[in-house]
């Protein structure tokens, strides 16, 4: 259960970081 739950939160993180940089993405074009 910790695995499963320490991946949830990877996965949480690399969706913030993805919308970041699309966010970042958008504002420098």
């Amino acid at each position: 259960m910790i695995i499963l739950d320490t991946d949830f939160d990877i996965v949480k993180a690399n969706k913030k970081a993805v919308k970041a940089v699309s966010v970042f993405k958008k504002t420098t074009d």
